[in-house]
């Protein structure tokens, strides 16, 4: 089948960064010892993945575009919104994102979706009944926020920072990528 019949930007899916070398590809496992010439590959790939936050000048629109954004306060059209780095809190270059720690700093995105519209679970009593507990408990706490919810304490147990997704950091694609 010719390429071109896959709307890539359809597909949805939540990333993750840093992304393991080229060599491993296929890998989702992050290795390292803690010792800043081994983990310096993560490091640097964190630091690559958050330059566009750090300087705006390497933003599309060099920034003037930005605008602060808060749960309940929508984000206006053709706006993005700042992301304030101080709230990433052991997760900054200048603590090496913890992997000197022995507890590396993962960050999660959600992948562009062209056209796509989040649908909240804004009925509690609707939630899925095979759903986990800490996930309902989660949107429960987040209706008013209209938040995307991230759960994946069944796996491992990990630190969050942040549990939501505001809708208002949401992106929007501009028409002629539609």
């Amino acid at each position: 089948m010719d390429i071109n019949h896959f709307n890539f930007g359809c597909v949805s899916g939540l990333g993750f960064r840093p992304m393991p070398p080229e060599s491993h590809v296929d890998s989702t496992l992050i290795w390292f010892k803690q010792d800043p010439n081994n983990y310096k590959y993560w490091t640097n790939e964190l630091d690559n993945f958050l330059e566009k936050y750090r300087d705006v000048t390497k933003r599309p629109g060099q920034g003037q575009n930005i605008v602060k954004c808060d749960y309940g306060v929508p984000r206006p059209p053709g706006k993005v919104c700042d992301i304030d780095m101080n709230r990433f809190g052991p997760c900054k270059k200048e603590n090496s994102y913890s992997y000197g720690k022995g507890t590396p700093c993962i960050f999660l995105k959600l992948n562009k979706i062209f056209n796509w519209q989040p649908e909240f679970y804004n009925d509690t009593n609707k939630l899925p009944e095979k759903m986990p507990n800490d996930l309902k408990n989660d949107i429960k706490q987040s209706i008013s926020q209209n938040a995307a919810t991230v759960s994946i304490s069944r796996f491992v147990n990990l630190d969050y920072l942040e549990h939501h997704i505001s809708r208002s950091l949401w992106l929007e694609i501009p028409q002629e990528y539609v």
